[in-house]
Protein backbone atom coordinates (compact mmCIF):
# COMPACT_ATOMS: atom_id res chain seq x y z
CA UNK A 1 0.00 0.00 0.00
CA UNK A 2 2.98 2.73 1.00
CA UNK A 3 4.55 1.87 -2.92
CA UNK A 4 1.25 3.18 -4.16
CA UNK A 5 0.91 5.87 -1.55
CA UNK A 6 4.28 7.09 -2.54
CA UNK A 7 3.41 7.15 -6.23
CA UNK A 8 0.47 9.40 -6.35
CA UNK A 9 2.77 11.26 -3.92
CA UNK A 10 5.00 12.09 -6.77
CA UNK A 11 2.09 12.98 -8.89
CA UNK A 12 0.85 14.99 -6.60
CA UNK A 13 4.00 16.88 -6.11
CA UNK A 14 4.98 16.53 -10.11
CA UNK A 15 1.73 18.24 -11.13
CA UNK A 16 1.77 20.86 -8.64
CA UNK A 17 5.34 21.80 -8.76
CA UNK A 18 6.23 20.90 -5.29
CA UNK A 19 10.43 20.53 -4.61
CA UNK A 20 10.42 18.20 -2.30
CA UNK A 21 14.25 18.85 -0.18
CA UNK A 22 16.62 15.98 0.34
CA UNK A 23 14.78 14.41 3.43
CA UNK A 24 11.36 14.71 1.86
CA UNK A 25 12.90 13.04 -1.60
CA UNK A 26 14.28 10.31 0.59
CA UNK A 27 10.87 9.40 2.38
CA UNK A 28 8.60 9.81 -0.42
CA UNK A 29 11.10 7.63 -2.50
CA UNK A 30 11.29 4.65 0.25
CA UNK A 31 7.63 4.14 -0.53
CA UNK A 32 7.91 4.61 -4.18
CA UNK A 33 11.02 3.32 -5.34
CA UNK A 34 9.40 -0.61 -5.28
CA UNK A 35 12.26 -1.85 -3.14
CA UNK A 36 10.32 -2.89 0.05
CA UNK A 37 8.09 -4.64 -1.91
CA UNK A 38 10.79 -6.65 -3.79
CA UNK A 39 12.30 -7.37 -0.06
CA UNK A 40 9.29 -8.25 0.77
CA UNK A 41 9.05 -11.21 -1.86
CA UNK A 42 12.36 -12.41 -0.78
CA UNK A 43 11.07 -15.25 1.98
CA UNK A 44 8.43 -16.55 -0.61
CA UNK A 45 10.51 -16.55 -3.41
CA UNK A 46 13.44 -18.35 -2.16
CA UNK A 47 10.87 -20.86 0.47
CA UNK A 48 12.45 -19.59 4.12
CA UNK A 49 11.01 -17.73 6.36
CA UNK A 50 12.22 -15.64 9.39
CA UNK A 51 10.99 -15.75 12.83
CA UNK A 52 8.86 -13.05 13.44
CA UNK A 53 10.58 -11.97 16.21
CA UNK A 54 13.37 -11.22 14.19
CA UNK A 55 11.39 -9.69 11.40
CA UNK A 56 10.21 -6.87 13.39
CA UNK A 57 13.56 -6.73 15.00
CA UNK A 58 15.44 -3.43 14.90
CA UNK A 59 18.43 -4.56 13.52
CA UNK A 60 16.87 -6.33 10.70
CA UNK A 61 14.79 -3.26 9.99
CA UNK A 62 17.74 -1.27 10.13
CA UNK A 63 19.10 -3.13 7.31
CA UNK A 64 16.39 -3.22 5.18
CA UNK A 65 16.43 0.34 5.13
CA UNK A 66 19.87 0.97 4.43
CA UNK A 67 18.86 -1.90 1.38
CA UNK A 68 15.78 0.92 0.52
CA UNK A 69 18.31 3.76 0.83
CA UNK A 70 21.17 1.97 -1.19
CA UNK A 71 18.94 1.11 -4.34
CA UNK A 72 16.96 4.40 -4.07
CA UNK A 73 20.49 6.49 -4.16
CA UNK A 74 22.35 4.97 -6.71
CA UNK A 75 18.75 4.76 -8.87
CA UNK A 76 18.54 8.61 -8.08
CA UNK A 77 22.49 8.86 -8.91
CA UNK A 78 22.27 7.35 -12.06
CA UNK A 79 18.66 8.74 -13.65
CA UNK A 80 20.29 12.32 -12.98
CA UNK A 81 20.16 12.98 -16.69
CA UNK A 82 16.44 11.93 -16.93
CA UNK A 83 15.55 13.58 -14.42
CA UNK A 84 16.96 16.61 -15.30
CA UNK A 85 15.60 16.32 -18.61
CA UNK A 86 11.77 15.47 -16.87
CA UNK A 87 12.29 18.03 -14.53
CA UNK A 88 11.49 15.05 -11.87
CA UNK A 89 12.84 14.98 -7.98
CA UNK A 90 16.47 13.32 -7.38
CA UNK A 91 18.21 13.49 -4.30
CA UNK A 92 21.30 14.86 -6.24
CA UNK A 93 19.25 18.00 -7.69
CA UNK A 94 17.54 18.35 -4.07
CA UNK A 95 21.31 18.67 -2.70
CA UNK A 96 22.30 21.16 -5.54
CA UNK A 97 19.53 23.37 -4.16
CA UNK A 98 19.82 22.96 -0.45
CA UNK A 99 23.42 23.21 -0.39
CA UNK A 100 24.43 25.72 -3.05
CA UNK A 101 26.43 22.76 -4.61
CA UNK A 102 27.39 22.66 -7.95
CA UNK A 103 26.25 19.33 -10.07
CA UNK A 104 29.82 17.59 -9.06
CA UNK A 105 29.83 18.33 -5.53
CA UNK A 106 26.58 17.27 -5.02
CA UNK A 107 27.28 13.91 -6.87
CA UNK A 108 30.38 13.47 -4.73
CA UNK A 109 27.92 14.42 -1.81
CA UNK A 110 25.49 11.33 -3.27
CA UNK A 111 28.39 9.11 -3.02
CA UNK A 112 30.07 9.96 0.27
CA UNK A 113 26.31 9.30 1.35
CA UNK A 114 26.02 5.76 -0.05
CA UNK A 115 29.20 4.88 0.95
CA UNK A 116 27.93 5.46 4.42
CA UNK A 117 24.80 3.42 3.90
CA UNK A 118 27.01 0.33 2.46
CA UNK A 119 29.46 0.76 5.70
CA UNK A 120 26.29 0.74 8.09
CA UNK A 121 24.89 -2.52 6.23
CA UNK A 122 28.37 -4.10 6.54
CA UNK A 123 28.25 -2.89 10.56
CA UNK A 124 25.18 -4.29 11.19
CA UNK A 125 25.66 -7.34 9.29
CA UNK A 126 28.17 -8.77 11.35
CA UNK A 127 26.19 -8.19 14.45
CA UNK A 128 23.54 -10.65 13.12
CA UNK A 129 25.28 -14.21 14.81
CA UNK A 130 25.12 -12.41 18.08
CA UNK A 131 22.00 -11.63 17.68
CA UNK A 132 20.70 -14.65 16.82
CA UNK A 133 22.52 -15.97 19.30
CA UNK A 134 21.05 -13.67 22.03
CA UNK A 135 17.65 -14.66 20.72
CA UNK A 136 18.33 -18.33 21.46
CA UNK A 137 17.00 -19.12 17.54
CA UNK A 138 17.94 -22.63 16.32
CA UNK A 139 20.30 -23.54 13.83
CA UNK A 140 18.19 -23.38 11.16
CA UNK A 141 16.31 -20.15 11.76
CA UNK A 142 20.19 -18.42 11.83
CA UNK A 143 20.89 -20.11 8.35
CA UNK A 144 17.30 -18.35 7.69
CA UNK A 145 18.10 -14.89 8.90
CA UNK A 146 21.86 -15.14 7.23
CA UNK A 147 20.38 -15.84 3.95
CA UNK A 148 17.89 -12.88 4.14
CA UNK A 149 20.57 -10.33 5.12
CA UNK A 150 22.85 -11.89 2.52
CA UNK A 151 20.11 -11.57 -0.19
CA UNK A 152 19.86 -7.58 1.06
CA UNK A 153 23.19 -7.56 -0.01
CA UNK A 154 23.07 -9.40 -3.21
CA UNK A 155 19.94 -6.80 -3.71
CA UNK A 156 22.54 -3.72 -3.23
CA UNK A 157 25.03 -4.81 -4.79
CA UNK A 158 23.01 -5.66 -8.26
CA UNK A 159 21.76 -2.98 -8.04
CA UNK A 160 24.79 -1.04 -8.26
CA UNK A 161 26.02 -3.24 -10.96
CA UNK A 162 22.97 -3.40 -13.32
CA UNK A 163 22.90 0.73 -12.67
CA UNK A 164 26.15 1.61 -14.37
CA UNK A 165 25.29 -0.72 -16.77
CA UNK A 166 21.83 -0.57 -18.13
CA UNK A 167 20.94 1.49 -21.09
CA UNK A 168 17.86 3.19 -19.25
CA UNK A 169 20.31 5.79 -17.69
CA UNK A 170 22.40 6.41 -20.81
CA UNK A 171 22.74 9.75 -22.05
CA UNK A 172 21.33 8.88 -25.33
CA UNK A 173 18.01 7.48 -23.68
CA UNK A 174 17.83 10.49 -21.11
CA UNK A 175 18.10 12.77 -23.96
CA UNK A 176 14.70 11.64 -25.50
CA UNK A 177 13.42 12.88 -22.09
CA UNK A 178 11.44 16.24 -21.66
CA UNK A 179 8.88 18.18 -19.15
CA UNK A 180 6.35 16.83 -21.64
CA UNK A 181 7.96 13.07 -22.33
CA UNK A 182 7.38 11.66 -19.27
CA UNK A 183 7.44 7.97 -20.18
CA UNK A 184 5.28 5.22 -19.08
CA UNK A 185 3.82 7.19 -16.28
CA UNK A 186 2.59 10.15 -18.66
CA UNK A 187 -1.19 10.17 -18.71
CA UNK A 188 -0.87 10.16 -22.60
CA UNK A 189 0.77 6.70 -22.54
CA UNK A 190 -1.92 4.90 -19.85
CA UNK A 191 -4.31 2.60 -21.45
CA UNK A 192 -8.03 3.59 -20.76
CA UNK A 193 -9.93 1.66 -18.53
CA UNK A 194 -12.51 -0.96 -20.43
CA UNK A 195 -15.66 -1.28 -18.82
Amino acid sequence: MAYLEGNLTEEADRRAGTRPDAEQRTHNHRRSGGVRPSIDLVESAACFEIPPLVWYSTLIESLRLCTVDSVILVNDFYSLEADEARGDPNLVTCLMAEHSYSRDQALDAARDLHDHIVDRFLALSRQVPEFCAALDLTEAESVDVARYVEVMRHLIRGNYDWSRTNGRYSSSVSATHGPTNLGYLHPEAQTPATP
